[in-house]
């Protein structure tokens, strides 16, 4: 059980069948901390050279890395249990995890310690006052060249990762014209779904056509026209 906001101890894995573990981290929006890893692999700004050029050779290849939630905690014990688990991923003959650290770490609280700490693509320049709330607010600087003014707390707890340049990003659709996902080939997108997810006519090896969002492509969710495919009679 977990009290509070929760906490999610994730692991990026290889998006295949293997679903290898390739790192572990924690986060309190995991979608965002997804997008976070892409795009700061992307620019350049992820510390983890490792990491970064694993990520960077996914999306390459028209890929991403699946993220899964393997724990839920709470802000009093996600430092004990992320570190738990790198140490028994560690330990596994298998193992491939490019995770640096041991896990555990601690964001800057402080006036005093927070001014040039740096967390996610923020880094916190100067003490900015109150808002109305009386929560404090911090000028901060983002690795894409943007500032904004943010709540201290939000940033630090991964509420606030960015300038708003991720969720921008994410809104540009990806083109995947051509591309191959099992046994399904991206032929052009027709518009978006219901949930106003970017939707692509696909064909099928045995010839068949269907509709699929990039997102289920992406992650190999689907990879051929259904249960009556051809190939599988």
């Amino acid at each position: 059980m977990t009290s509070g906001s929760p906490v999610y101890i994730y692991a990026l894995c290889e998006p295949n069948d293997t679903r290898s573990i390739r790192y572990v981290g924690k986060t309190t929006s995991p979608k965002l901390r997804l997008k976070q890893h892409v795009y700061c692999a992307a620019i350049g700004f992820d510390t983890n050279k490792h990491k970064a050029a694993w990520v960077n050779k996914l999306t390459k290849s028209g890929l991403t890395p699946m993220l899964e939630i393997i724990q839920i905690c709470d802000e009093s014990s996600w430092q004990d249990e992320e570190k738990a688990w790198i140490a028994y991923l560690r330990k596994q003959p298998d193992s491939r995890l490019v995770n640096i650290a041991d896990g555990g770490q601690a964001a800057a609280s402080s006036f005093a310690d927070k001014a040039g700490f740096s967390t996610g693509l923020l880094k916190f320049v100067s003490h900015a006052g109150f808002n109305e709330h009386r929560k404090a607010l911090w000028k901060l600087s983002c690795a894409c060249g943007g500032e904004i003014t943010a709540v201290g707390a939000d940033v630090t707890s991964g509420r606030t990762q960015s300038c708003g340049c991720i969720r921008r990003r994410g809104t540009r659709t990806l083109d995947i014209t051509g591309q191959r996902f099992g046994r399904l080939t991206a032929l052009r997108r027709e518009g978006r779904n219901s949930c106003n997810k970017p939707t692509w006519l696909c064909v099928c090896d045995c010839g068949k056509h269907t509709h699929q969002t990039t997102p289920r492509l992406r992650r190999h969710d689907v990879y051929r026209c259904g249960h009556s495919c051809g190939l599988d009679q």
